[in-house]
């Protein structure tokens, strides 16, 4: 089955904290991070990377 995940550039006021806790309440298997990824620091910053990852992880979700 194909996983069903949320974009998340609608959602760009709800802090990604939150939003992973709500997409993994409502039954989302994973997100993609439209609004809630700084593309620059993460092509740079590896622990920043791992940070968000690992929330996700957390949250049983993919990216």
């Amino acid at each position: 089955m194909r996983p069903v995940t949320l974009f998340t550039a609608q959602f760009g006021d709800i802090p990604l904290e939150i939003l992973v806790t709500k997409a993994r309440e409502w039954g989302f298997d994973g997100l993609e991070l439209g609004g809630h990824l700084d593309i620059h620091r993460a092509s740079t910053d590896q622990s920043y990377c791992q940070e968000i990852l690992s929330l996700l992880a957390k949250n049983n979700l993919k990216l």
